[in-house]
């Protein structure tokens, strides 16, 4: 990228097992960073070590900040940052050897924030089935609406400075937040679906379980609300109330089990047209009805979460 400099940041913690390869991937990039600047939460695993190691491979400088949230990692990186343009990822990734050329190479050209993608990296049955549950095609994707994630995005750091940085406020939905405010600054904002990070899905149902229901808290708690939202509450509504009514008529009962039966299909169907296999397809349903439910719970505990704040704010500013 002629003429403009580029600082490559991301945050870490306990990254141990997965640090080198990330490393690696950054070391071998199209177009290498002309600094990496990295916030450490205060890992235990050995990881800081092996990112010392890697400074002979690398324009690296390490940050150390226990007990940091990413928003308060990644803007203290950003701060400390000298390049022109900033390119944000997750060390837990493994970054395309292009991304960096192909998501800097729309602000050459005038863009203010580039959103890049991310596809995975599954290992396994289970990953791949979460993979087909919760990872759209990029040909699914609305670019004029497309909130990124901060795994794979890049942007100009008056952009950054313009909305105040990321929310450190916010623990889990820091990520969309901060896009909506990038989305609001006017500046030209460019969907590269080439720019591709590499992650791995989530393992267990539970954890994928607190990860999207520490989303949807996170969401509710700011009030954005998406139509993910929507469907859970539709679906949900529909089949207590039908569960209620089959207490004392059983016909709805079949009714019921007509839809769930629908429902799977339609996700099992979907997982396939997204190249997963006919097992992982199967298995990709328990995986969206684990979505289902955490965004409905998640998004009612932050909007009561909010709520309370908001009473407690009142009578404080009344004594």
């Amino acid at each position: 990228m002629s003429g403009v400099k580029v600082s490559l940041v991301s945050t870490l913690l306990q990254e141990g097992q997965g640090i080198a390869e990330f490393l690696e991937s950054i070391r071998l990039q199209t177009r290498r960073p002309d600094e990496v600047i990295l916030t450490d939460g205060g890992s235990t695993d050995g990881t800081v070590d092996i990112i010392h190691g890697y400074k002979t491979e690398l324009p690296l400088q390490l940050i150390v900040l226990p007990g940091c949230n990413r928003s308060q990692g990644r803007n203290a990186a950003i701060k400390r940052a000298t390049g022109d343009v900033i390119a944000v990822t997750d060390a837990g990734c493994r970054l395309a050897p292009a991304w960096l050329e192909k998501i800097t190479a729309p602000i050459e050209r005038g863009a203010s924030v580039v959103a890049g993608y991310y596809e995975a990296d599954a290992r396994s049955l289970r990953e791949r089935a979460v993979a087909a549950a919760t990872i759209p095609l990029v040909r699914e994707v609305k670019p004029d609406v497309f909130l990124p994630s901060s795994r794979s995005l890049a942007f100009r750091k008056e952009a950054w400075e313009k909305v105040g940085g990321y929310p450190e406020d916010l623990g889990h939905n820091e990520d969309t937040a901060f896009s909506r405010e990038l989305r609001g600054t006017g500046g030209a904002f460019v969907f590269q679906p080439d720019a591709v990070v590499y992650w791995r899905p989530r393992r267990s149902l539970g954890s994928l379980f607190v990860q999207f229901y520490r989303y949807a808290v996170g969401d509710g708690e700011c009030g954005f609300w998406f139509p993910h939202y929507a469907k859970a509450y539709l679906v949900g509504t529909v089949f207590v109330a039908l569960a209620a009514v089959g207490a004392v008529q059983w016909e709805a009962w079949l009714v019921l089990g007509a839809l769930a039966l629908l429902y799977c299909m339609r996700y099992a169907v979907r997982s396939r047209r997204r190249g997963a296999g006919y097992i992982a397809s199967v298995f990709s349903v328990p995986a969206m009805i684990t979505v289902d439910i955490a965004h409905l719970f998640g998004y009612t505990f932050g909007r009561l979460r909010d709520t309370y704040n908001r009473v407690r704010d009142i009578f404080a500013r009344g004594q």
